[in-house]
Parts: structure tokens; sequence; C-alpha cells
């Protein structure tokens, strides 16, 4: 117990992180405390991710760092001052989130399948985050919107995702209608922009 303990608690290195969490999905099934703990030791620092934040003036960017061993998607989400997404689902995956500079609000609303179409959403919970904070949410949990409230301070999250997805569900805060979204697609690709295949694909109305 007492190896395991200081193994939880031991602080991790950008590198360290990254090595620890293919490691850790190279398992059949994942421990979802392990993994929160492992974003946990890491305290961050722009110097070790700055080579991925990029950021685009119309709408949060997708930026991906790793794709391990095809189990998760691990990528940096840049959001610039007043950007958020939409509210959206996780098709079936886990999602884990750190917070890695400036500020985060996460609205938490009713997961998708206790939604009624033709009844307004509401959030069930409202939390502002700030920098190294973890974060975990699944379908079970709930849908989610997470918006940068900021009119100065852009804010930068770290996201994994198990199993990666291409497509989710957003749903209309108004009627509570579920609509299938565009194509999840990245800004940037292992520090690469590949911003013009992005905006091809992307439109307004269904980017999550």
């Amino acid at each position: 117990m007492t190896d395991t303990i200081l193994q939880q608690s031991k602080e991790r290195t950008w590198e360290e992180l990254l090595a620890d969490i293919r490691v850790e999905f190279e398992k059949d099934s994942i421990c979802i405390e392990h993994v929160q703990d492992m974003l946990n030791s890491y305290n961050s620092a722009e110097v070790d991710w700055n080579d991925f934040a990029l950021f685009d003036d119309h709408c949060y960017t997708r930026n991906l760092i790793d794709v391990g061993n095809g189990k998760y998607n691990l990528m940096l989400l840049c959001w610039d001052v007043g950007q958020a997404s939409s509210i959206h689902t996780h098709a079936g995956s886990h999602c884990f989130m750190k917070v890695m500079d400036g500020n985060l609000v996460e609205e938490l609303f009713p997961p998708p399948a206790s939604i009624e179409e033709g009844r307004e959403i509401k959030p069930t919970v409202e939390a502002d985050h700030s920098p190294n904070a973890v974060l975990y949410i699944s379908d079970e949990i709930g849908m989610h919107r997470v918006s940068n409230t900021s009119h100065s301070k852009r804010a930068v999250s770290l996201h994994l995702y198990s199993p990666p997805y291409s497509a989710c569900k957003c749903a209309d805060q108004r009627t509570g209608k579920l609509v299938p979204s565009g194509a999840i697609n990245f800004y940037s690709k292992f520090g690469e922009k590949c911003a013009d295949e992005w905006k091809a694909k992307i439109s307004s109305s269904d980017y999550c």
C-alpha cells in the first residue's frame, strides 16, 4: 500500500506523463482514478506544450498530440477569449480533461439518455476551473459545455478521449434536440497545422 501511495503521489514531468499514459492504455481495461491521478501528478508548464498550442480567431481548436496505441487520442484544446463548445456528448468514450492555462467554465447537463426533446435542458452544475484542475466525464455522467468566459486571457486544456471518436452529438439547449456533430477534425497534428483541411470541413452549426 505504501508503494502504491508513493507511486500515485509522485510528480511527473511532461515526458513522463505522456509515456505513462501510453503504458496505461496498453492494458485491457483502465482505472479512471489512476488516469486522473497521473494527470494530477503533472504541474502544467507552458514550455512543455507550447508547440502544440495553436489558436484560431473563430472557434476553439483541437491540436493532436498523441494517438498512442490506437486506444486514445490526446490533444490540446486552445480557447481564445470568449470561445466555447456546444453542449455535447462523448460518443460513449471516457473524457479526461486538465486545465493547462487560464480558467475554463464547465456546465454539466443531464445524460443524453434522459433528455426529452421539446424541453429546455438546464445545467445541473456550473464550475470555474483554474490551472491544473482535472475533470472527468462520460455519457453516463452527463453532457457538458466548456467555455472560456474571460474577455482578456486565453485558456488551454489537455484532453484524453478513450476510445477515440470522430463524431458525437450536440444538444440544442432551448429544445433539447440532439443532432449529430460534424466530423471531429484537428487544427494541427503533432505540432503541424492542418488548418486548411480543418476549415474546409467545419461549420459553426455543428462544431461540438
